[in-house]
């Protein structure tokens, strides 16, 4: 069974020729239409296989932004 993230060396395939960690950062988040992407505490950027694999076969998401709680109710 793979794992639910890209290991190092498949984010720096994705990201050739990019070698620096906020570089792979801003690519990614550009590629999946992103304003940040999660990252470890070295700054390497974690990207998750599901969310890649649909954003490259060129499905859309279904995913929409939560609505905020409403505190005046």
């Amino acid at each position: 069974m793979s794992s639910l993230f890209l290991t190092q060396a498949e984010v720096d395939d994705l990201c050739f020729p990019r070698t620096r960690a906020d570089a792979q950062r801003r690519f990614i988040a550009q590629l999946l239409g992103l304003t940040d992407v999660p990252h470890r505490p070295n700054g390497r950027p974690i990207v998750g296989r599901e969310i890649l694999g649909r954003r490259l076969s060129g499905q859309k998401t279904n995913e929409k932004a939560p609505t905020p709680f409403n505190w005046s109710k």
